[in-house]
């Protein structure tokens, strides 16, 4: 079935990646806080398969066993009931083997997204599984297209999307509606591969690839426990088969390199400075990056990390090596470090203005990861009163001079 599923997706999306069922060597904790966790893992590649430092690795993961637990309990079904799915041929189901005898919590768990918010075309078709008038009427209310009744609020925006209310938690709001467990899995969207930055360099260790996962959990806006699906599956691993607990080997994970075909990419001439901007799960590819500059005997490396505390101070050792060794000038912002004022990376960029405009005038390359919605935009702007102005940045950038590998903060 695994391999069924695989051949469906390297046709899908995969193209010429090849995705591989990952080999754990490393999974251990970053951070001394009960109530976060941040992961250091590392896996051997397959024969064959190669990365670049800046690369992504993709990662099926499994949904937690709490979400689909709920979602049998909803269907009242058992985790090991064997079950065919014979659905029309669709690119949104992609990954699920068809007309195979599978056990329900792996179709649950592998192949269907289960915490998205609720579509509009979701409730439209639940709207038509309502026996009961009020119900249906309210249904087809929520899935009118937007801008549908003008000049009002969206009901969809205010009770669904702003909620984040899932589809199992939108059916036990509306009890006359029975869905089929055919139907159900048939309106739920294709399990995606997350993607993480690499934080190794092959000039370093060639044969593996690590990554650092920053573990999601949390309350969604209904009150629901959310799980990030990957994060979490990736913190559990090795994980056990929930259906059958006298399968002692461990879930599989499925992962892939992928090019990003960006231009994060280090400079090909090691003399070339290099200022990086990593705040957070920021930090990745920037100790991969410094993991390569070390190995090209690469010296003027400028890093600014930031974090909460001394207890989210990730890599600090090796950070403080590379440091040591002079291979790095480091600069580090404390949120929320008792006694210390608030501090953020951008104010540091600004502080060492001096020594940034000295390396930038010697053409030195400038790199940026982590949260696209403010911290990127305010280290562009911290470094654009360095350059003297917006323009003289963007004209970075159109050389690759500037590069940015941001996102946007995950939503529960």
């Amino acid at each position: 079935v695994l391999d069924e599923s695989l051949e469906r997706a390297q046709n899908l999306f995969l193209k010429h990646n090849k995705a591989f069922v990952a080999d754990f060597l490393c999974n251990r904790e970053l951070i001394d806080v009960s109530e976060r966790s941040t992961r250091h893992i590392e896996m051997q590649l397959e024969p064959g398969v190669t990365n670049k430092a800046g690369d992504h690795l993709g990662v099926w993961g499994a949904n937690p066993d709490e979400v689909v637990a709920d979602y049998l309990r909803y269907l009242n079904l058992e985790k090991d009931a064997v079950v065919v799915l014979d659905l029309p041929e669709d690119p949104r189901q992609a990954l699920i083997p068809l007309r195979r005898r599978l056990d329900l919590w792996s179709v649950l768990a592998y192949f269907v997204e289960l915490q998205q918010p609720a579509s509009r075309a979701q409730l439209r078709a639940l709207s038509n599984l309502a026996t009961d008038e009020s119900e249906r009427a309210d249904l087809e209310l929520l899935s009118e297209w937007e801008g549908g009744r003008s000049g009002e609020a969206d009901p969809y925006v205010e009770r669904v999307l702003s909620k984040r209310l899932t589809l199992l938690e939108v059916l036990r709001r509306y009890s006359s509606v029975t869905v089929p467990l055919g139907t159900l899995v048939g309106m739920l969207p294709s399990m995606k591969p997350r993607y993480y930055s690499i934080s190794s360099s092959p000039e370093a260790s060639p044969d593996r690839v690590s990554i650092t996962v920053s573990v999601v959990t949390g309350a969604a806006p209904s009150g629901r426990s959310h799980f990030g699906v990957c994060s979490n599956h990736l913190k559990d691993t090795p994980r056990r088969w929930p259906a059958n607990e006298n399968d002692l080997k461990p879930i599989p994970t499925v992962v892939f390199v992928k090019n990003t075909g960006s231009a994060f990419r280090l400079p090909a001439d090691p003399e070339i400075p290099v200022i990086m901007v990593g705040p957070g799960t920021g930090l990745p590819p920037m100790r991969g990056f410094l993991q390569e500059r070390a190995a090209r005997q690469a010296g003027e490396n400028v890093l600014f990390f930031g974090c909460r505390d001394e207890d989210d101070f990730l890599y600090r050792e090796e950070l403080e090596a590379h440091e040591v060794a002079g291979r790095l000038q480091l600069f580090v912002a404390f949120s929320r470090k008792r006694g210390v004022s608030k501090t953020y990376v951008q104010q540091l960029i600004a502080e060492q203005s001096a020594l940034l405009a000295e390396l930038l005038l010697r053409g030195a390359h400038v790199y940026v990861c982590g949260d696209a919605s403010k911290m990127a935009p305010d280290v562009r702007a911290a470094f654009a009163k360095i350059l003297g102005g917006p323009e003289c940045v963007e004209a970075m950038v159109a050389r690759s001079q500037y590069c940015e590998d941001v996102w946007a903060a995950q939503s529960v």
